[in-house]
Order: structure tokens, then C-alpha cells, then sequence
């Protein structure tokens, strides 16, 4: 895993933001040095404006994710991985076609009563 690679970020993480970076973690997918959050790709402008740091460089984005606001922004993020395609469209401010394009990152509908489930065959 990624984070295994990463000792002076688990360093970090364990002794000064355990309780932030566990609340983010359900939002956060690393992939090589990437990161990817709640809401695909057309949210990922949206986060990296939010954290100040580029999504492309995952150390430096997950670090400045679980500092700003004294963890509130990692918080938000965890809050936001719980959240539906069309939910998170408004939450995040995206346009409809954005919306559209989040199916592949969350599956369960609030429309037809069913619970929000992380996809996993992805």
C-alpha cells in the first residue's frame, strides 16, 4: 500500500493527526502518487482548492488535507465519502454532467431508498 511507503508521513500522522487523518481515510484513494476523493474527477478541482495542494502529489495532499482547519477540512472529507453521485453534486457545487460522471465512485441511491456502498469492483 501506498502509506507503507510513507514513514515520515505515518510518523507524522501517528503522533500529531491520528484523529483527523482517521476521519478522512474513507474518502481517500491513492493510486500511484495521485489522489482521488468523493465525487471523481470533477471534483478533484474542487479538493485540491479546498486542501491548497495538487491531487497529483499525494504526501503533500494528504498532509495539507489533515492539517487545514485544525482538522475540520478531514473531517469533511470523511463526511463527503458517505454522501451520493447527486448529493455530493450539490454539496461540492458541481454542474449536472458532472454529476453524471461520479456513477463509477458511489453506488446506492437515496431516491430508491437504498444505502450509499463504497464500490469495490473498481
Amino acid at each position: 500500500a501506498w502509506i507503507a511507503a510513507q514513514p515520515g508521513l505515518v510518523a507524522e500522522l501517528a503522533s500529531d493527526r491520528a484523529a483527523a487523518f482517521l476521519l478522512a481515510a474513507p474518502a481517500l484513494r491513492i493510486s500511484g502518487s495521485s489522489v482521488t476523493l468523493p465525487g471523481g474527477p470533477p471534483a478533484q478541482p474542487v479538493w485540491a482548492a479546498l486542501a491548497g495542494a495538487p491531487l497529483t502529489d499525494a504526501g503533500r495532499f494528504v498532509r495539507a488535507l489533515i492539517a487545514a482547519d485544525d482538522g475540520r477540512l478531514a473531517a469533511f472529507a470523511g463526511a463527503m465519502s458517505q454522501l451520493t453521485a447527486p448529493q455530493l453534486g450539490v454539496v461540492l457545487n458541481l454542474g449536472a454532467a458532472a454529476v453524471s460522471g461520479m456513477a463509477p465512485y458511489v453506488s446506492g441511491s437515496a431516491a430508491n431508498n437504498q444505502p450509499l456502498q463504497r464500490r469495490r469492483d473498481i
